[in-house]
């Protein structure tokens, strides 16, 4: 048998014969197995803001808030938690306000990852999941996800993220779902309105996914919604479904493990990323991704501040 050369690596019968004794005997030489396959960094997995120390512009965010604090984790936790969440059973657009957001605070905020754009790090993924929010918050997302194919990302399946939350009935009308501002997306030309209009957040989010126009392909993708239950505290308060409670009820449908684009939209990608980071298991690599704000002096001071107490208390106690 002739001696052959590849590269710097000479082939001879008896590197054959001990190549394939070795592998039969299973005898490893020193070799060990590639590691399992990590999470990679993406914007805000490698960012957390009180690891391993608190960031900066979070710290000058106290200061200018008034928040005395010792520089430790849990007292800027419990310090953010008792000044900037929204009261228990409050909703996002029935909190106090605070003011709109100034150019005192922008700063500080575009430096804690919550103004501008957060992009997908792949091309491919195995899903693309839309979060629960609003009527026109489902719009605006449902609109960048479209965006997203159109540029070149991919996914196999849509999983939309609902919950039985009833609509709001101030800003998620029936009028207003079947006119609704189009966010850059036109209306589907073979939609009809349903006899009967949704009434909950689910049902909701299925009517506009149906109702926007979008590429051919990206509707062929399989549709999977998920419509999370409210529970009945012991003295009877109703806490409407979270972000975690849907994602925990997709996680019991027994879908195999693959690569999770999460469609957000600021400021609340860097929490919804933790609340992801947190539940889903190792082998769900997750990638949470949103579309700037388009005017921040529009939104209140109070949404952000409610966003940031959340995120880094989830952050910090992630697993």
């Amino acid at each position: 048998m002739a001696t052959k050369k590849i590269h710097n690596l000479t082939i001879t019968p008896i590197t054959i014969v001990l190549f394939i004794i070795t592998t039969l005997c299973g005898c490893d030489n020193g070799y060990k197995n590639p590691p399992a396959l990590q999470r990679p960094e993406t914007a805000y997995s490698s960012s957390k803001l009180l690891s391993p120390t608190p960031h900066t512009a979070l710290c000058e965010l106290l200061s200018v808030c008034g928040i005395n604090h010792d520089g430790s984790a849990q007292d800027i936790i419990n310090k953010t938690q008792q000044a900037w969440l929204r009261k228990p059973g409050t909703e996002r657009w029935e909190m106090d306000t605070l003011g709109k957001v100034s150019e005192t605070y922008l700063p500080y905020f575009e430096k804690l990852g919550m103004v501008h754009e957060v992009a997908p790090s792949r091309g491919k993924y195995d899903y693309a999941f839309i979060l629960g929010a609003t009527a026109s918050s489902v719009r605006n997302r449902l609109a960048y996800l479209v965006s997203l194919w159109e540029k070149g990302i991919r996914f196999t399946t849509v999983v939309l993220l609902g919950s039985d939350r009833p609509l709001n009935s101030t800003v998620e009308t029936d009028s207003v779902l079947k006119n609704m501002p189009q966010q850059g997306l036109p209306t589907d030309k073979k939609w009809q309105a349903p006899a009967t209009m949704p009434k909950t957040e689910s049902s909701m989010m299925r009517m506009l996914y149906e109702q926007v126009e979008m590429p051919d392909a990206m509707r062929k993708c399989p549709l999977i919604v998920v419509s999370s239950s409210q529970t009945t505290a012991a003295d009877g308060t109703i806490r409407r479904a979270t972000t975690a409670d849907t994602i925990i009820d997709w996680l019991k449908m027994n879908m195999q493990p693959g690569t999770c684009l999460f469609i957000s939209s600021q400021p609340y990608v860097g929490y919804q990323h933790a609340v992801v980071q947190t539940l889903l298991p190792q082998n769900f690599i997750p990638d949470t991704v949103g579309p700037h704000v388009k005017d921040p002096s529009k939104l209140d001071i109070s949404i952000f501040l409610d966003t940031l107490a959340r995120r880094i208390f989830q952050e910090y106690n992630q697993k």
